[in-house]
């Protein structure tokens, strides 16, 4: 005699595999704007880079997206990143630099650095959410 499936246990299949659909839909989210972000850390690498090339030759950071090499496929700019490729730098008085970009994700990565004579690095800045993704709010937030 065949038995037939209950309400209950097509119930039972359906919550579960629900559940595993929305499991596997957050998961599939969360790495998407973790690979988003992973790639906006690589522009602002790419921009800090080529200003540190720049400022050895020079002496100082600069604020000419021109005058930068090796930011192919990267628009860079002395204004605010208004979505992801577009890169922002700013300095203050050649000294201290502000490099920003906006994720897909839509978040605002920046990086501070500051007296390109004494090679100290970088340090990532927390960018507040008011503000424009910019270089500028970027220096004026750490300077």
């Amino acid at each position: 005699m065949r038995r037939a499936f209950t309400l209950l246990e097509i119930l039972a299949a359906l919550v579960v595999s629900l559940i595993l659909a929305l499991v596997g839909t957050l998961t599939y989210s969360t790495l998407k704007d973790s690979i988003a972000d992973r790639d906006a850390k690589n522009s602002v690498e790419r921009v800090l880079t080529a200003e540190r090339n720049w400022a050895a030759r020079n002496g100082s950071w600069t604020q000419d997206p021109n005058e930068l090499t090796g930011t192919q496929g990267l628009t860079v700019t002395a204004g605010a990143s208004t979505e992801p490729g577009i890169v922002s730098i700013s300095t203050q008085d050649g000294l201290e630099l502000g490099v920003a970009t906006l994720s897909e994700s839509g978040t605002c990565l920046a990086a501070y650095a500051a007296d390109p004579l004494v090679g100290s690095g970088f340090r990532w800045v927390e960018m507040p959410s008011t503000q424009p993704c910019s270089g500028q709010v970027a220096v004026l937030s750490e300077g």
